[in-house]
């Protein structure tokens, strides 16, 4: 009763013991070393969370839509500020910074974060009407 095999359990009380039982472990438990993971078709990837920006802040998102829409209207600066109802510098900056990631490592990685279709694109040089 003091060392009672894996399946079988003691309820015990201050008087003493009360009952002694038996617990199969049912069919659906993992076994030792099971890959759940694996079992249930689960594929981690590992990377760098999405950031989804704060307050007026731009998210991953929207800077790759930005992107975008600027290589749409092709690369006017002013068009895409009004477009997406930023100012004319945050254009600029996000822009600046998209193209100086491309050179410095091949894509940028708030566009990659987020799938944009320009994250590995270098940008044309701006222009103003």
């Amino acid at each position: 009763m003091m060392n009672p095999l894996p399946p079988s359990f003691v309820l015990v009380c201050n008087r003493g013991p009360i009952a002694i039982g038996r617990f199969e472990k049912p069919a659906f438990h993992k076994e030792e070393g099971e890959n759940l993971l694996h079992k249930f078709g689960i594929d981690i990837e590992y990377g760098e969370p999405i950031d989804y920006g704060v307050g007026t802040a731009l998210s991953d998102f929207e800077h790759a839509r930005l992107i975008e829409t600027y290589v749409d209207l092709a690369c006017k600066v002013r068009d895409t500020a009004r477009n997406l109802t930023r100012s004319p510098h945050t254009v600029t900056r996000h822009i600046e910074d998209h193209q100086s990631e491309v050179v410095r490592d091949g894509t940028c990685a708030r566009c990659r974060r987020v799938n944009g279709r320009e994250a590995a694109n270098a940008l044309k040089k701006h222009q103003e009407k």
